[in-house]
C-alpha cells in the first residue's frame, strides 16, 4: 500500500454522495502549495481531489467549508479500467482521517 500525507485548503465545500449499492462519499478537492517557487519567485499551487468513504465522508460534508486548512493521511489507489479504444488507468486518493487545522 502507498500512502500519501498532504496539507491544503479546501477549494469547495464538498457534497455527500450516494454510490449505486447504499455506500456514501464524498470528493473533496484540496488546494495544496508546491513546497519549492518558480523562476519568478511565485509559489504555485495545485489542486487534488481527494476521495472520502462512509461515516469519514458524512462528517466532513458537515464540518467542512471552502478556505478550511486541512491534514489529510490515506491511500493512493490505482485503478485500471477498459475504454472502446483500449485501456486506461485513473489515480485515485482515499482519505483515512483529516484533520481541519485552526
Amino acid at each position: 500500500m502507498i500512502e500519501f500525507l498532504c496539507f491544503g485548503n479546501v477549494v469547495e465545500k464538498p457534497e455527500l454522495k450516494e454510490t449505486q449499492t447504499g455506500l456514501k462519499y464524498c470528493n473533496i478537492v484540496l488546494k495544496v502549495n508546491r513546497p519549492y517557487a518558480n523562476a519568478d519567485g511565485i509559489i504555485e499551487a495545485d489542486d487534488y481531489s481527494v476521495t472520502c468513504w462512509k461515516q469519514l465522508a458524512e462528517d466532513m460534508v458537515s464540518e467542512l467549508d471552502q478556505n478550511k486548512a486541512v491534514l489529510v493521511k490515506g491511500r493512493i489507489q490505482a485503478n485500471n479500467y477498459k475504454k472502446d479504444d483500449g485501456c486506461s488507468f485513473r489515480t485515485d486518493l482515499i482519505a483515512s482521517s483529516i484533520n481541519i487545522v485552526a
